[in-house]
């Protein structure tokens, strides 16, 4: 279900910028913001929106509009949902808390992420994250009670 490795790499990524308000703008410069074209100050807002809904895009144009300074841009990129490790960890760490709250409700945000949002600094991103934590491992628990008891089952039937 999670990339082990993707996960590592991520946590590598947050031992280096947790935390505080101000580091938040230096991780998303060190993770990679990209190179702005000149003509990119020339898109609107709704443009950009329309571009964040859209279902094919480029995951460089996807980065670029999670660095934006417009926060209504990057929560419709976070609302997107199954983003990439790189894109979770700059939106986690966005100083918006709506942008961090839908991060933590995506059940497809990395382990790491959801963890180190479940103690965020607004009460509303850590409950938030700490229900899909709790979602999360009581889906696991169902599916591996389901598996147990199939394989009772198909242990029993070989008998």
């Amino acid at each position: 279900m999670y990339n082990i490795r993707e996960t590592q790499d991520t946590e590598t990524k947050f031992s280096k910028f947790v935390g505080k308000k101000s580091e938040r703008r230096t991780a998303k410069t060190a993770i990679g913001s990209g190179n702005h074209q000149s003509n990119w100050t020339r898109v609107g807002k709704v443009e950009k929106l329309r571009m964040a809904k859209a279902n094919l895009i480029s995951h460089e144009l996807l980065k670029t509009l999670a660095l934006d300074e417009d926060s209504e841009v990057r929560a419709a990129v976070a609302d997107r949902g199954n983003l990439s490790s790189q894109i979770q960890t700059i939106l986690c760490l966005d100083e918006c808390p709506d942008v961090r709250f839908l991060i933590a409700e995506d059940p497809a945000t990395a382990l790491s992420i959801l963890r180190r949002l479940s103690q965020d600094e607004n009460p509303y991103v850590a409950h938030r994250a700490q229900k899909t934590l709790f979602s999360l491992s009581r889906e696991a628990i169902r599916e591996e009670a389901c598996f147990a008891s199939s394989s009772t089952n198909l242990l029993r039937s070989r008998s």
